[in-house]
């Protein structure tokens, strides 16, 4: 005896419970290759069927070659000979528990409904404004399904009054179906809609990418420009200072002669004795040529110095400029490298995006095309 919650809204019940051997099925459903196990009860007669309250595991999906060779084995019939389809075929969750409720129908352990019909396991779901049940594909349980009764002997067989596979359905089976593939031609404008936004975003990113890959090659060359000049201006300022240094050496030395050259005034000659006097007055002549000559060497030294000195500040000023620019260059280039690797991470998540929704969206069209055809089918 064991505890098992049944249906939604019907609480708790207790069941005898077994597990049905292989072989055994709605079709023949009391005739089985060993004896049944204690608790289960089953009735006589040709068409024996297993009491309600029995848990099962679903039966296997027949894969035996018929021998007649008149029907796919993967197909049911119904008593009224029309097939049911085998996409229509589904596989419980766990073991099977039968709904008190509804004779017939088995719980699974996600809750949901099934029903056995000639030896497979098929989802089930309730349609209450017909007072029927339906069979339904168990990865797209929201199209309408085939509609299906279960006869006085237990055996499930399609419903012609409530609408067959094939055409001649009900209004309301038409209203559902019409309904549903409303739903999904809006569920699939969505996704296009989106897909369409997120496209735009992707093309955003490959121009911001685009354009920061334009800005680094810009700049690239402007560093490099900027990179050739502080060279320039450094090596220059560099050789004119050196220039200017030796000029102002130069302009020493020859203001040192000039000054050592100089004859004696009339003042320092009179101190001096007779014969040295002499001797001075003669060479004065001589000498003034020498102090002309260091004159001269002297104001060329001092003009090559101021010339050597200015071309040495204009080169330093124009050094200072270039290593000014390679910064200014250096921060925008890291700014668009930034922005580069932000743009690639940004275009490869919406790529992956766009991807997915284009994957969606094809989902969703084949989903319309089925759910199309199901409606055709009710017309």
């Amino acid at each position: 005896m064991g505890m098992h919650i049944g249906d939604i809204g019907h609480g708790y019940h207790e069941t005898n419970t077994y597990r049905a051997e292989p072989g055994a099925s709605e079709a023949n459903p009391g005739h089985t290759d060993s004896p049944a196990r204690p608790g289960a009860s089953q009735t006589g007669g040709e068409s024996g069927t297993n009491t309600v309250g029995t848990l099962l595991r679903p039966a296997a999906s027949a894969t035996r070659r018929p021998s007649d060779g008149t029907r796919n084995p993967a197909q049911g019939t119904g008593a009224n000979g029309a097939a049911v389809p085998a996409r229509y075929i589904a596989k419980p969750d766990g073991e099977l528990q039968s709904d008190s409720a509804n004779p017939g129908i088995f719980v699974d352990g996600k809750g949901q409904r099934y029903l056995q019909h000639d030896g497979n396991w098929y989802r089930a779901s309730r349609d209450n404004a017909n007072g029927a049940w339906r069979v339904v594909q168990q990865d797209d349980p929201v199209k309408p399904g085939i509609a299906i009764e279960r006869n006085a002997n237990g055996q499930w067989h399609t419903d012609n009054v409530v609408g067959l596979r094939g055409g001649g359905g009900s209004e309301a089976d038409k209203a559902r179906a019409e309904a549903a593939v409303h739903a999904k031609k809006t569920e699939l404008q969505t996704k296009q809609a989106e897909g369409t936004t997120k496209k735009a975003e992707l093309d955003s990113a490959c121009r911001a990418r685009a354009g920061a890959e334009n800005r680094i090659a810009d700049l690239d060359s402007k560093k490099y420009d900027a990179t050739r000049r502080l060279h320039e201006a450094s090596a220059q300022a560099s050789l004119y200072r050196r220039q200017a240094e030796q000029a102002t050496r130069d302009y020493e030395d020859a203001k040192r002669r000039y000054e050592s050259s100089q004859p004696r005034s009339s003042t320092q000659r009179a101190d001096l004795p007779p014969g040295i006097r002499a001797i001075v007055l003669h060479n004065t002549a001589s000498r003034m040529t020498s102090v002309f000559a260091d004159e001269s060497t002297m104001d060329a030294a001092q003009w090559q110095q101021r010339k050597y000195q200015d071309s040495h500040r204009e080169w330093e000023g124009k050094r200072r400029d270039a290593e000014s620019e390679l910064s200014r260059i250096d921060a925008h280039l890291n700014e668009a490298w930034r922005d580069k690797v932000h743009a690639e991470d940004n275009q490869s998540t919406l790529e992956l995006d766009s991807a997915t929704l284009e994957s969606d969206r094809l989902n969703l069209e084949r989903q319309l095309a089925d759910l199309e055809r199901e409606r055709a089918k009710l017309d």
